[in-house]
């Protein structure tokens, strides 16, 4: 593949950091459930909550650990691909598009009224 086409490889990169952030924010919310109990519909004693918790964390950090070591044997040169440098470049663009998309909706912009155009107030 010619090198001035590698771009294209930074959509299925978006479409893998969006797979990527969605489960890493349902991660955290998990992790923050878990030690507030607001999502236990049993009582719980500590040492349950610990264990899952455990397990919660082992899964999390072993897929961190993993995707880590792509993006390191890949960052280190690993291939001479450009494609993969784009793919990453759409990996990484991805939580910069949702805390803009998040900012713009979460927050709008007040909007002035100025005197109407038909002259009616």
């Amino acid at each position: 593949m010619d090198d001035s086409w590698s771009f294209v490889f930074a959509l299925p990169g978006f479409y893998a950091g969006m797979f990527l952030w969605q489960h890493m924010v349902l991660w955290f919310g998990t992790i923050y459930s878990m030690t507030r109990l607001a999502s236990s519909p049993l009582p719980m004693d500590d040492a349950r909550v610990k264990a899952q918790l455990y397990v919660v964390l082992l899964v999390g950090v072993s897929w961190l650990v993993a995707f880590g070591a792509v993006v390191f044997y890949l960052a280190r040169g690993g291939t001479s691909k450009p494609g993969w440098a784009w793919f990453f470049v759409g990996v990484a663009a991805v939580p910069c598009v949702l805390v803009s998309l998040i900012w713009h909706h979460r927050w709008p912009r007040k909007r002035v009224r100025g005197p109407s155009p038909w002259g009616d107030e």
